[in-house]
């Protein structure tokens, strides 16, 4: 009963668990509160291997609801790093509307071919966020203690506001396509060594 009209839902322990309300009073509070305690039993390490999972107490936690152009969800920019150096964005459309398209772009904000997972491409349809450079700058604040993560930005008005950091996209294990760019964007992950060996965990 405290929560603005509008608001998002989530877990802490895992990925994917979002309940989107964008009416309070059309919310089926039931319905919500059954789908919560349901991501409350998974071990979301267990399913995917994910180690940075393990030991994180479950929760429940509310966001506002960001706002994205009309009643669309804002624009999610995914930004590949390594070694604190931006190397490739891509943006996902289409969310929530079980169509979801996934497109890549390099830092000069380049359209480029590759496919990621199951998801089409939507094209290169994408304007070139004015807060690009901006967005940029922070990721490699953010993520330089680290040989690779992904750091992903809403930008709602004037705000650019964090996501998340995220180290394993698609647990890990998900290729790129064509084989070509799996390669290429593989060749810039360079794990620190530790005795000779490299360091995965």
């Amino acid at each position: 009963d405290k929560l603005p009209d509008k608001f998002v839902l989530k877990s802490t322990h895992a990925s994917g668990h979002v309940i989107i309300c964008r009416s309070k009073d059309k919310l089926n509070r039931r319905k919500a509160c059954r789908t919560m305690s349901q991501w409350l039993t998974v071990d979301f390490f267990a399913l995917g291997g994910e180690w940075v999972y393990k030991n994180i107490p479950r929760r429940i936690i509310c966001e506002e609801l960001i706002k994205g152009t009309g009643n669309q969800l804002p624009t999610d920019y995914k930004i590949f790093c390594f070694q604190g150096e931006p190397k490739l964005i891509f943006i996902t459309s289409d969310r929530g509307e079980g169509n979801l398209k996934i497109d890549f772009y390099d830092c000069e904000w380049n359209w480029q071919p590759i496919r990621y997972h199951h998801y089409p491409n939507k094209g290169n349809v994408h304007t070139r966020p004015k807060e690009l450079e901006k967005m940029l700058s922070l990721a490699r604040a953010l993520s330089s203690p680290f040989p690779h993560v992904r750091v992903d930005f809403y930008v709602e008005g004037e705000r650019i506001l964090v996501g998340e950091l995220t180290f394993f996209t698609m647990c890990g294990l998900t290729p790129f396509e064509t084989e070509e760019y799996d390669k290429i964007i593989g060749d810039w992950l360079s794990l620190p060594l530790r005795a000779g060996k490299a360091v995965i965990a």
